[in-house]
């Protein structure tokens, strides 16, 4: 993981419940892909690798992770929000609701299709 302040500072800003889901999504996303890059795009933190790939973004009462062409991840039972061509997203209000095995799988897709 090649942690970057700025991204650091981002998440620090965040009251802790917020700031486990950003964390925990951060580690899932460097567990998955190790070699990925991270830095503030958008003012959130993205990563990528070759290509932007996802980001992460607190919000008052959630957290969000996107992925920039989530609309080529295999998704049948319709999880991913998001009516635009490509951005698909989910949104999280603690860490309980993370299902990080199907987190896993769709950061592998994303970064690997």
């Amino acid at each position: 993981m090649r942690s970057d302040p700025e991204v650091e500072e981002y998440i620090d800003d965040f009251d802790p419940v917020l700031r486990d889901i950003l964390i925990r999504l951060r580690e899932i996303i460097y567990h998955v892909v190790p070699d990925a890059t991270e830095a503030i795009k958008w003012s959130v933190p993205t990563f990528r690798l070759q290509k932007n790939i996802c980001y992460i973004a607190g919000f008052k009462n959630h957290v969000t992770l996107a992925f920039h062409d989530g609309k080529m991840l295999k998704d049948p039972d319709g999880l991913l929000l998001g009516t635009g061509k490509h951005m698909k997203y989910l949104k999280f209000k603690s860490t309980d609701e993370l299902d990080e095995d199907r987190l896993r799988k769709w950061i592998l897709e994303g970064f690997y299709t």
